[in-house]
């Protein structure tokens, strides 16, 4: 699916929560979302090497704000991390995904994946009127 089917479908089920990650400054608002995606990995059991930001980008008159993660995990850590931060709220917009695999070829082992992924979300100051949602629609 393209990146305004996603925002759509979750805009839909958003409700009353925000489509922003919202913060009093940008450098505090990537700070929230490398903690949002170290709890989301933390709770599949993904284990994260790196992370660090992106260049932000401007779409639509949407200020979006990324980041670029190296991780590693089971197949199953994987999927359910990938899948939790496509479909959380306010949503994040996957824009490239790498997986390769790193161990457990062909033994004993357990299958090991390792890879990189960046993601972004729009972005807005904290106080700014909720009314600037309404951009998504038309996304």
């Amino acid at each position: 699916r393209g990146d305004r089917d996603v925002v759509r479908s979750v805009a839909a089920n958003a409700g009353a929560q925000s489509l922003f990650l919202e913060a009093e400054s940008l450098t505090i608002g990537q700070a929230n979302l490398q903690s949002r995606v170290e709890a989301i990995a933390q709770s599949n059991g993904l284990l994260l090497s790196s992370a660090g930001g992106v260049p932000d980008l401007e779409e639509n008159g949407l200020k979006l704000i990324g980041l670029r993660v190296d991780f590693s995990g089971s197949y199953e850590a994987v999927q359910e991390s990938v899948a939790n931060l496509e479909t959380s709220v306010p949503p994040l917009i996957v824009r490239e995904l790498a997986i390769r695999l790193a161990s457990g070829e062909g033994g004993d082992r357990p299958v090991e994946l390792a890879g990189q992924i960046t993601l972004f979300g729009a972005f807005r100051l904290s106080g700014v009127p909720e009314s600037a949602a309404a951009q998504w629609n038309s996304y």
